[in-house]
Order: structure tokens, then C-alpha cells, then sequence
């Protein structure tokens, strides 16, 4: 029976939970032989779907990072309807992760989609807002596309939590104006730059807000005079990036 199945796979999960560091190997044959048990049935989907999460994060602290990528992104946890929609972003977002840790760029972009603007909207999932976008600045950053990274760091600026704390309110709101003006020109970086400077937080940052009026005013700007004033603001701001420093991002755009 269907019930029977669920409570037998429900109460070895539990042993699972149980085992130490010295019975891996034993650990890694029960998760596959429930995965096994689980296979095709929608009735466990759920224990199946936890058994690969728990699979996939041996193979990681194994070192396999791949091998533990190509595990979960066999799990189509956006089908599961007995699965609440906290677990299912946790799960797609733990997929995107991976996929970014293994270079796997392209289909990290298709599991973002699945991660929906509605979600992202709701005050009572504003961690999962928080990492989405910043695993999506750690895809765009490979891409460069800096006006994508200015746009995820506005919706991590304007969330609750962050315009709650001070600190984090100050630092989010700088990175949106440092990547507003590596973007390349456009009618939307423009847009953007314009709606940026209206912030009446940005005149408690008074060198950010003078720096991104340099780009939105028609005139010619020296870049030595730039970084002679600027430079100490870009240098010690933290970026999410792979190795390169704010004021190492403004060298490249800027002088290459």
C-alpha cells in the first residue's frame, strides 16, 4: 500500500539522520536504495527529492561538484504540488548554485526562470529574494552585464529587511550606483541613472550621489581627476564578483 510505502521511507530517512561520519558508506547505499524505492512514485516525490538533496550535498563536500549539480537538476521539484513553495525555491535556488559553482552558466539562466516574480514580491520570502539575486550578480557578473547587476542589487536594496539595517541599506545602495555607471550607455542605463539619483537616500551618501551626477550630466569627464577624487570609494567597496575589486571593474571598463 501506497501508505505503507511512504511510512517505510519516512522512518529510514530518519536513520539517515542518525548516522555519523564514519558510516558513510552505509549512508550513501541507504539513500540509494530509497531513491530507488522512491523512483516514479509521486506519492514520495517529496522524500525523494530530500534523499537527492542529501546525495547530492555528500558529492559536494566529496568534491564532486558536477556529479552533485547533475543530481538535483534530475529532480523537477517545480511539478511537486505536495511540496510548499518555501522548500521548492530552496531546492531550485540550491540547483542555480551549483550549476553556477560548476560553470554549468546556461542552464543555471533556465533554472532562474522557474523562481517567479510573485514569490520574489512576498515580504514573508525575502531571504530567498536575497540569494536569488545574488546568485543571479554572480551570473551576470560573468557576463558582464553590469546593467542586470545594478538592477539585482536595486531589488536587494529596496527589499524590507535591508532597508531595515543602515549599514546594508548604505552598501546596497552603492553598488547599484557603482554598476549604473559601468553599464554601457542606453535609453534604460539612462532611465535607470535618472531614477537612481532621485533617491532622497542617496544625499546621505554625498560622494556616490556626485559620482553618478559626473554620468548623467553632458560633459567631458577626466577619468585621472575621476579616480583622484572617487578612488578611495571604489576601493574599498565589496563587490560580489570572481576576484576583481569595484575600482578594478571602473579600470577595465573605463580604460580598455
Amino acid at each position: 500500500m501506497k501508505q505503507v510505502v511512504q511510512a517505510a521511507v519516512q522512518t529510514a530517512m530518519e536513520y539517515i539522520g542518525q548516522m555519523g561520519e564514519g558510516e558513510l558508506e552505509v549512508k550513501v547505499d541507504l539513500i540509494d536504495t530509497l531513491r530507488t524505492i522512491t523512483e516514479g512514485k509521486i506519492y514520495v516525490e517529496n522524500e525523494r527529492a530530500r534523499l537527492t538533496k542529501q546525495l547530492a550535498d555528500i558529492k559536494e563536500k566529496q568534491g564532486d561538484v558536477k556529479e552533485a549539480s547533475k543530481l538535483l537538476q534530475d529532480v523537477q521539484v517545480e511539478t511537486y504540488g505536495a511540496m510548499d513553495k518555501r522548500e521548492k525555491s530552496e531546492f531550485i535556488l540550491e540547483q542555480i548554485r551549483l550549476c553556477l559553482d560548476s560553470q554549468d552558466n546556461i542552464r543555471a539562466l533556465i533554472l532562474s526562470d522557474k523562481i517567479s516574480a510573485k514569490l520574489l514580491a512576498n515580504e514573508e520570502y525575502q531571504d530567498i529574494k536575497l540569494r536569488y539575486h545574488k546568485l543571479m550578480i554572480r551570473y551576470y557578473t560573468r557576463k558582464e552585464n553590469f546593467l542586470a547587476i545594478a538592477r539585482a542589487y536595486l531589488q536587494i536594496y529596496q527589499t524590507p529587511v535591508i532597508q531595515a539595517d543602515p549599514a546594508e541599506k548604505d552598501k546596497y545602495l552603492k553598488l547599484v550606483v557603482l554598476y549604473v555607471i559601468l553599464s554601457q550607455y542606453d535609453s534604460e542605463q539612462a532611465d535607470l541613472a535618472a531614477r537612481v539619483f532621485a533617491f532622497k537616500h542617496l544625499t546621505d551618501l554625498p560622494n556616490f550621489k556626485r559620482m553618478l551626477k559626473y554620468f548623467i550630466t553632458v560633459e567631458l569627464l577626466s577619468l585621472d581627476k575621476f579616480k583622484e577624487i572617487h578612488g578611495k570609494d571604489l576601493q574599498e567597496l565589496d563587490v560580489i564578483s570572481e576576484g576583481v575589486s569595484a575600482l578594478s571593474y571602473f579600470n577595465i571598463t573605463f580604460e580598455s
